[in-house]
Order: C-alpha cells, then sequence, then structure tokens
C-alpha cells in the first residue's frame, strides 16, 4: 500500500478497525506486512480527522508487542514529541518509551534532552507519561538514571495548569504519578536520600491519594 498512503483504502481499513476494535487483528496485519507501518506514519502526519488515533493506536501496540518491527522508524516518532496534538504528543513518549528495550544504536541519548524536557510542559498529563516511562528508560539506559532522578525530583518547582488556570491539584498528581516512577527503580538510583527527602515531604500532602503512597513508599524503602 505504500503509495496508497491517502487512498480510501488505507481510511477504510483504519476506520474499521476504529468501529471493531479489532487492534490485535490491525497488529497481526501490519506485522504481516510492515510496509504498512510507513503507511501508518504518513497517515497519522497528514489526517485532519480522528482517524489518526486509529493509527497511533496500532502503532503504539505494536511497540509494545514487536517494538524491533516499528525501531527503524524511531526518528519518525521522535517527531511527534514536538505535535500539537496532545494525544499524537503522548502517543510519542510511550512508544519512545517501549522501544528503548530494543534500541541496539543507542538512539535515545540523542533525543534525551527533547524527550525530558516535556517534563516541564504545562500539562500534567504530558509530564506524567513521561515519568511513567522513565523505569523502562533507566532499566535500558542505566547510564542516564543520576540525570533522570534528578529531572524527577525537580518537578516540584513547576507549575502545571488546568484551563490555563495554575492548578495546584493537578501538581499533587503529578507528584503521585512521580512517586510510582521512583518506586520503579528506587533500588537503581544513586541518588536515595534525596529521593527519601522528596517521599517524606509528600507524606502531609494536601491530596490524600498521594499522603497515603508517600508513606507506603517510605515503609518499603526506608532504613
Amino acid at each position: 500500500m505504500g503509495n496508497e498512503t491517502w487512498s480510501s483504502e488505507v481510511r477504510a481499513w483504519l476506520t474499521d478497525v476504529s468501529w471493531t476494535k479489532n487492534f490485535s487483528r490491525a497488529e497481526q496485519d501490519v506485522a504481516s506486512d510492515p510496509a504498512r507501518i510507513r503507511d501508518l506514519l504518513d497517515f497519522i502526519d497528514s489526517d485532519k480527522g480522528s482517524t489518526k488515533f486509529t493509527a497511533e493506536k496500532i502503532l503504539r501496540n505494536l511497540s509494545v508487542s514487536q517494538p524491533a518491527l516499528l525501531y527503524p522508524y524511531f526518528d519518525a516518532i521522535v517527531s511527534w514529541l514536538d505535535s500539537p496534538n496532545a494525544f499524537i504528543q503522548w502517543g510519542g513518549i510511550f512508544v519512545l518509551g517501549n522501544l528503548v528495550m530494543v534500541d541496539v544504536d543507542r538512539k535515545f541519548p540523542s533525543v534525551f534532552e527533547r524527550f525530558f524536557a516535556l517534563l516541564n510542559q504545562p500539562a500534567m498529563i504530558t509530564a506524567a507519561n513521561v515519568a511513567a516511562t522513565s523505569p523502562a528508560i533507566i532499566r535500558h539506559h542505566p547510564e542516564l538514571e543520576p540525570e533522570i532522578t534528578r529531572r524527577l525530583l525537580a518537578v516540584t518547582a513547576n507549575t502545571y495548569y488546568r484551563k490555563n488556570q495554575p492548578s495546584p491539584e493537578c501538581k499533587n498528581i503529578l507528584l503521585g504519578h512521580v512517586l510510582d516512577s521512583l518506586d520503579g527503580y528506587y533500588d537503581q538510583a544513586k541518588a536515595q536520600d534525596q529521593i527519601l527527602d522528596f517521599a517524606r515531604a509528600l507524606t502531609d500532602n494536601s491530596r490524600a491519594a498521594v499522603a497515603r503512597r508517600a508513606r507506603k513508599f517510605l515503609e518499603k524503602h526506608q532504613r
């Protein structure tokens, strides 16, 4: 289908997947004909409607089940980080987080700054998604752990927004996500004292769920 990316055939296939929610079948179709990956990437770049989100979901699922098939398109996925559409941007975060497990060419370190700068974006969900991928990135690129930890701990200085207004509640939610991320790789972390200080500061957080998670974190990791 390479030259028919914009054809009704591609859109019809994606529309059928969207209606039937048969994403596993879609993954099988793409895995059996990897040329469709390029078609889906081009479709995401060009589609003005919502069908592109089906294409993104297929590729995101593929990055979990068969990341090696998607790895040759690593650079194309990186471009999603700059997408004006939040859903595509979030897809890029998760797909790249999955592709690190097959990053034989060590491409991720070259996009490290671009990726982790999203922690400082005003949208809490964007920052939370970056935090969620951090344990996997550290697992496959352990040399990046000190800097990732530094940046995760630094979110305490950030402001996050809801409906264009500063939202302390969004920030509290994010702090909980960061705590979960730190829990995912704590044993590998070099700055464990600073991480424990971060958790202690959350034990009286105004969001009860975050305070509870902080106490459980300390019970688990504090010696």
